[in-house]
């Protein structure tokens, strides 16, 4: 699929917003490996400790998907932003990502505290 995608990328391009076959066939091969690597990881070997650290996210995904925006409205209440630079390029991906884990933390030691959303 991945193959596919990039031969067919001169047709209309690699596009996420146009949803192009490119994009989609890209993101199915991708999607594919990732959930054969992780069969062949956890269900074949049997290793699973390597995933503990981002586990919260998963047991209680509504609460981590939800409290970012918690975290941007206190932001707003206080009228704090973050210097331009820190929005892009690869300080801006670093920040994300601890962003990310940060969020997963939280959500981890709400969880031990037995507070979760549910539907």
């Amino acid at each position: 699929m991945i193959l596919f995608g990039l031969l067919t990328r001169s047709l209309r391009g690699i596009s996420k917003i146009r949803a192009t076959p490119s994009w989609t066939t890209i993101c199915i091969g991708i999607s594919a490996l990732s959930f054969s690597l992780m069969v062949c990881l956890v269900d074949l070997k049997g290793i699973k400790g390597w995933y503990n650290w981002i586990k919260p996210a998963g047991v209680s995904t509504l609460t981590c998907y939800l409290l970012p925006y918690v975290h941007i409205a206190l932001l707003q209440m206080i009228t704090f932003r973050l210097p331009l630079e820190l929005h892009s390029g690869g300080i801006g991906l670093t920040k994300s990502f601890l962003f990310s884990l940060i969020i997963i933390q939280i959500v981890g030691f709400l969880g031990k505290q037995k507070i979760r959303l549910k539907l």
